[in-house]
């Protein structure tokens, strides 16, 4: 009984410390408990920082490759280079892009020389495979003050990332490939399965609702006069020509007029040449005289706009629009107004 008061109390003051070390506290374990041995592959890898040196007529590059929170798969770490050169040179360092060869590049600046400061490529890599990882080579070129251009040489240098996890590395900031496994208590438990089940609730009231809801009645069909002076005013309202759109302002004209002529006299104008077209209005009587004439005109003024290039000023456009609507005026049944 004395010995398990004496783990429990040792227990306690590890948990107050916050474990032996200031680190996670250590549950149910005596404090003359030996250490389990890592797991294999847990030892971090014994990779230093890398510097480099490298130059060529006058301009000289130095890399430098560390890791400031180790070499870890899925931790970053920090690419730098900084060249230096003449006065008046300009130094162009590469784009190492989105992927640097096997390498995630999560981040990349580039700042020129200035205040006798080097000009230098920061960069921010990430590697999500274990052992060696590559940084490829890379060229840095300067624009001397002549004019020349000398180029420096960075050859591939090659580091090595280890899966080591250090006991202070916050659970958010660890790869989620490599995190350990969360014990979810059961008040968690209890709340996620509560939320799942309001949701649910939530939406079979939303599919009842709408079940219960009557599908608003369809608009009925305009009839082809009605549709015409819709389109008309509101082609009218996007003032087209206005922004210089004169054909497409054409092109909506027609379409709109070959519609109605279709829809009120049952001719296929859409899919017909202009020739083929008034060929076919000239058998319907409906269409004869001055009706024909004005839709002849009208229809080969806008196949000058749409295939000739034509560009009619903003007022000629007007009045095409008003000619055409008055087309319909005069041709539409008799009940909604003027005799065809």
């Amino acid at each position: 009984m004395r010995a398990r008061a004496t783990a429990v109390a040792a227990t306690v003051a590890a948990l107050a410390l916050g474990g032996p070390s200031g680190g996670a506290p250590v549950l149910d374990q005596p404090p003359d408990a030996p250490r389990a041995a890592p797991r294999t592959g847990e030892r971090r890898a014994a990779q230093q920082d890398v510097s480099t040196t490298h130059g060529a007529g006058g301009v000289h590059v130095l890399r430098t490759v560390r890791a400031p929170r180790g070499w870890q798969v899925g931790v970053p770490f920090e690419l730098r280079l900084e060249a230096t050169a003449p006065a008046g040179a300009r130094i162009a360092f590469p784009s190492l892009g989105d992927a640097w060869g096997a390498l995630e590049v999560r981040a990349q600046r580039t700042e020129p020389a200035a205040d006798g400061r080097p000009a230098t490529l920061d960069a921010s890599l990430v590697a999500w495979d274990a052992g060696a990882a590559e940084l490829p080579a890379m060229g840095v070129q300067a624009t001397l003050a002549d004019g020349s251009v000398q180029a420096v040489d960075v050859p591939a240098v090659t580091v090595e990332v280890g899966t080591s996890l250090e006991g202070d590395t916050p659970l958010t900031e660890l790869p989620a490939d490599i995190r350990d496994a969360v014990e979810i208590g059961d008040a968690h438990w209890a709340w996620w399965v509560g939320a799942i089940a309001l949701a649910a609730a939530a939406l079979a009231g939303t599919w009842w609702l709408r079940g219960r809801v009557a599908e608003p009645e369809p608009e009925p069909e305009l009839e082809p006069h009605e549709r015409a002076r819709r389109d008309l005013s509101r082609l009218e309202l996007e003032r087209l020509p206005e922004r210089g759109e004169v054909e497409p302002f054409y092109v909506r004209l027609s379409d709109i007029v070959r519609a109605y002529v279709e829809g009120r006299f049952g001719i296929a104008a859409p899919d017909r040449t202009t020739q083929e077209f008034l060929r076919e209005a000239s058998r319907d009587p409906r269409l004869a005289g001055e009706h024909e004439r004005e839709l002849a005109g009208f229809l080969r003024a806008a196949d000058m706009v749409k295939f000739a290039e034509a560009r009619p000023d903003p007022e000629s456009c007007a009045r095409s629009l008003e000619s055409m609507r008055s087309f319909v005026e005069r041709t539409a049944p008799a009940t909604e107004g003027a005799a065809a």
